[in-house]
């Protein structure tokens, strides 16, 4: 047994070195391509072959190259390509690191006549990802433009992996063919083993959230977030759910158009026109439908029909959630209506709105709190949805994990904010995947 523990290290440490040794070697071959290239090109064409053996460098190892050396010890190299660069005066750049501030303020070194610059960096850490952004001069920090995972702080910073266990977002600003719908930004969570496996062809559920800008684990967003891609990667390594993208689209000043304007009458605010509340409502549901869903699914390895995809939000996020899913079945198999109730959920029952073929039945998770008088509120209503749901023929679970089409639960001492939501969130997790 002795033995075959030294073995282990030893290999373990020969695998260390290895890499160390790759990663020198892989510089060195970089640069000397590029400085083949000056001797061959000049001008417009030498800028050209420059960014075009960058780009290749980048799509085949990575910004910035991460080298694990064991022990929560690595070596990471910045790389940078300065588009604007003038040899005479070249720029100069810098990192900021949020979650590492003793790599702030490192400054990148420019590879000689040529518009690139890098930085090879020791770094101790426990932690599972850096959060860097990289700035020119004396002007605005950037994202890394090489780098398309970011983080969902309130600067959006760049995110480098330094675990195989956590995944990364990547975020773009979307704007809607719908003349209302105007712009807004999507997140799109790509769990751990999505970018552990990049190039293979597994295809992946996706779950659709709603106030998608509040979903994430960060101690800027109200009540720090739902930390719902904390919660799954958790609930993955546990063994108890498979992975999902997760789509978070955030919403804009008429939220409440938007996500609840398809109701008849609104709790907190009286519908002065209910034709543009109505026109809101439904070009938000075809934004999601007919442009949204059909982007992510051109674009990442997704399960593309009803199968892999499931709706969910909070408060007017889950009346929206309740809407779509009575009129769309047919695109999605599963909705998470949290702390909905109300008006809304009383609509969807006098319409019958949830009169499902059994090949377009909907799963439901539904839950609410009652640790505050706006919970209490919402509480008859969400029985009563409840109630509904179980006369359609709905087999109600009795755990997350078993079997059945609803999982229901009143959340004892639970508020009205993401802190609560954040709680339940893995049951629903459990629950869909």
């Amino acid at each position: 047994m002795k033995n075959f523990r030294k073995i282990f290290f030893l290999l373990l440490a020969l695998c260390l070195v290895t890499n160390v040794f790759a990663q020198g070697k892989l510089l060195k071959n970089f640069m000397a391509e590029l400085k083949v290239a000056g001797k061959e090109n000049q001008g417009e064409d030498l800028l050209n072959v420059q960014k075009s053996i960058f780009d290749k460098f980048i799509k085949e190892n990575g910004s910035p190259v991460i080298v694990d050396k064991g022990e929560g010890n690595y070596e990471i190299t910045f790389l940078y390509f300065d588009k604007d660069f003038d040899a005479k005066n070249p720029s100069v750049i810098t990192i900021s690191c949020d979650n590492h501030p003793e790599l702030s303020g490192t400054e990148l070194k420019n590879i000689k006549k040529t518009p690139i610059f890098y930085k090879t960096v020791k770094l101790k850490t426990d932690k599972a990802f850096l959060t860097y952004m990289i700035k020119e001069n004396d002007g605005y920090q950037e994202n890394d433009p090489a780098n398309p995972l970011k983080h969902c702080d309130r600067k959006k910073s760049s995110l480098a992996r330094l675990s195989d266990k956590v995944g990364g977002l990547e975020i773009f600003r979307f704007e809607s063919k719908y003349e209302w719908m105007g712009a807004r930004d999507v997140y799109v969570y790509l769990p751990a083993e999505y970018l552990n496996n990049i190039d293979n062809e597994k295809k992946f559920p996706v779950l659709y959230m709603l106030d998608g800008q509040n979903v994430w684990d960060e101690k800027s967003l109200p009540w720090r977030g739902w930390k719902v891609e904390t919660s799954m990667e958790r609930l993955v390594q546990e063994g108890k759910i498979q992975s999902a993208i997760i789509v978070g689209i955030s919403n804009n000043r008429n939220r409440t158009k938007e996500y609840a304007g398809w109701c008849d009458e609104l709790p907190d605010e009286p519908v002065t026109d209910s034709v543009e509340f109505k026109r809101y409502a439904n070009e938000h549901r075809l934004m999601i439908v007919e442009e949204i869903i059909p982007l992510i699914e051109k674009n990442y390895n997704t399960i593309s029909d009803r199968s892999g995809r499931v709706i969910a939000g909070s408060s007017y996020g889950a009346f929206c959630s309740a809407y779509i899913a009575s009129q769309n079945p047919d695109v999605f198999s599963g909705a998470g209506l949290f702390s909905g109730g109300s008006t809304g959920f009383e609509q969807i029952i006098k319409e019958d709105g949830f009169n499902f073929s059994s090949d377009k039945k909907v799963k439901f998770y539904i839950d609410c709190g009652t640790g505050d008088a706006l919970e209490m509120i919402l509480l008859p209503g969400t029985q009563h949805l409840k109630e509904y749901i179980l006369s359609k023929g709905y087999k109600q679970a009795e755990k997350p994990s078993d079997d059945g089409d609803l999982f229901y639960q009143e959340s004892v001492g639970h508020s009205h904010n993401e802190q609560a939501w954040s709680k339940r969130i893995p049951d629903f997790l459990e629950f869909m995947y």
